[in-house]
């Protein structure tokens, strides 16, 4: 079933069309994997829209959308989700940074050596010094906001030749469209390493932000995952699962807002 949570501008419009094919083939494989009738259920948000992952989308795959299927009985994972794991990270700073400071820091760890590959500047990635007054629970002072992805294990979930399980990749096919997949054992041993990159990327950031702030560094307000697995049958795109708090990311010099899921609402994904 297909959950219409967008705003059904003209493009949201016809990628509605395209989840609904993909909503029969996952449908169709967990089936065909299971002994009895399976079902998907896609929620589409109100930013669904155009990646610009091509394997992602020609698998059937779009930005701003939650894909949850039954169990079956044996698992699957579809792999042109292109699963890794990203999402944002706030701590309080505990005494006031001007901007200028703040860009120091942040150049001067970006720059240190590290175990970990930061790419807090590529795509839409990025690192923000953000104020916030005294309102909604938040106390009135400065923030770091950061918003980054474990790039470190990006080849190892990614469907590429060569990688472990490439071999082993299974295609159902529904008239022009097609689901490629990986089933049992390999799709067991996937969603371990999905699951672990939650709390890997959750790490690498709180290390940046406290090279960055150094002594300044206060408590976490939130690590929301919204690309991931929550589950080996559930793929979030651009979407977030949480009880607690999660970010609401708008554009360039904009605001941006902590949100949190209204209580005993039907809908788990914001």
């Amino acid at each position: 079933m297909i959950y219409n949570l967008t705003l059904n501008d003209r493009t949201q419009k016809k990628v509605l069309r395209e989840l609904e094919t993909t909503e029969k083939l996952i449908s169709k494989v967990a089936t065909k994997l299971s002994s009895t009738q399976k079902t998907c259920d896609i929620y589409a948000m109100s930013d669904l829209g155009i990646a610009h992952n091509v394997t992602r989308m020609r698998g059937g795959f779009f930005t701003g959308a939650a894909y949850v299927w039954e169990q079956p009985d044996t698992p699957f994972i579809p792999v042109d989700t292109t699963i890794n794991v990203c999402g944002t990270a706030l701590y309080k700073i505990n005494s006031d940074m001007n901007i200028i400071e703040f860009k120091e820091r942040c150049e001067k760890a970006l720059k240190a050596p590290s175990r970990y590959d930061w790419n807090f500047t590529n795509g839409n990635h990025f690192i923000s010094l953000c104020y916030s007054e005294n309102n909604m629970g938040m106390q009135e002072g400065y923030y770091m906001l950061v918003h980054a992805s474990a790039c470190e294990y990006k080849e190892e979930l990614y469907p590429v030749i060569g990688n472990w399980y490439y071999q082993d990749i299974c295609t159902e096919r529904l008239n022009h469209r097609y689901i490629r997949y990986i089933k049992g054992e390999e799709a067991e041993s996937f969603y371990e390493m999905a699951k672990m990159l939650k709390s890997f990327n959750r790490e690498r950031n709180y290390s940046f932000c406290k090279k960055v702030l150094s002594g300044n560094m206060g408590r976490e307000i939130l690590s929301v995952a919204h690309y991931g697995m929550p589950s080996i049958h559930e793929v979030l795109i651009g979407v977030q699962k949480t009880a607690g708090l999660a970010t609401l990311l708008t554009s360039l010099g904009k605001n941006v807002y902590i949100v949190k899921k209204i209580e005993n609402a039907k809908n788990n994904y914001m």
